[in-house]
């Protein structure tokens, strides 16, 4: 299964918060805030609640649990830290993950210098959570510079997943990508 359990009905975004004010990521600076977001929107606890999961990734920060508004929760809903611990329990799934992930952030402005290039970071990333590429794909150039994208992907029961990549982030989730018609994983 890898690591399909982070992203079941959940979204993970990798990125290093500075999104909003449009600079340039610099995922190999030790002073950043770099982590994996994990967003899930499901009743926990008896109500309807947006939860972060901030996985520290190149700073020696602890991982913090947050709602939806950016306020801190205490502690981690059991739940999500089982879910958490099965996902990376063996830890070569997660050494290879986290080797994989640092790999891909040191180089992470050349990313979308061609859409081969994210292909092929995709596809590496896709092949930690059991996905496989159904074909589908978006992309949104300015001045003929790439600048944001998008792949479908699906699991070996037909749920449909995607991934993300722009200037700022990665995203990885469940869901349907493209609002047009059904689409058919590959045979």
């Amino acid at each position: 299964m890898g690591l399909k359990l982070l992203i079941k009905n959940q979204t993970l975004r990798i990125d290093d918060h500075k999104r909003v004010a449009l600079e340039a990521n610099g995922w190999d600076t030790p002073n950043l805030d770099v982590v994996i977001d994990k967003s899930t929107n499901y009743i926990l606890d008896e109500k309807y609640q947006k939860i972060r999961i901030r996985v520290p990734v190149n700073f020696l920060q602890p991982v913090e649990i947050e709602n939806g508004s950016d306020e801190t929760i205490g502690e981690i809903p059991q739940t999500l830290e089982e879910e958490i611990k099965k996902a990376f329990e063996d830890k070569g799934i997660r050494s290879r993950f986290i080797t994989d992930l640092v790999e891909i952030l040191k180089d992470f402005d050349a990313i979308l210098g061609s859409e081969e290039s994210v292909r092929e970071v995709l596809e590496k990333l896709s092949s930690h959570f059991g996905l496989e590429w159904s074909k589908f794909k978006a992309t949104t150039y300015t001045k003929n510079i790439l600048q944001h994208y998008s792949e479908t992907y699906f699991d070996d029961l037909g749920t449909e997943y995607f991934m993300v990549v722009s200037r700022f982030e990665i995203k990885i989730g469940q869901g349907r990508l493209f609002p047009f018609g059904p689409l058919v994983p590959k045979k």
